[in-house]
């Protein structure tokens, strides 16, 4: 990959977090879920700093959303 190629994958990272922060604010976990596991999948195949962080932040919603279900 150029370095277009990773920024282009960058913001495509972030944005998809952010929809997926945006998904749960609005109490739609599944699709929270769905849309930080896109933006951990991107962290992890560029190999971005941020990628446990956004890990985390996966783990967060899905115990989120679990707890919703009980």
């Amino acid at each position: 990959m150029d370095s277009v190629d990773i920024g282009d994958r960058v913001r495509e990272m972030v944005t998809r977090w952010n929809i997926g922060v945006a998904y749960e604010d609005l109490g739609d976990l599944a699709k929270a879920e769905e849309y930080i596991n896109q933006s951990v999948q991107i962290a992890k195949s560029i190999g971005h700093p941020k990628l446990e962080y956004c890990r985390k932040g996966l783990e967060e919603v899905k115990a989120e959303r679990h707890e919703a279900s009980l």
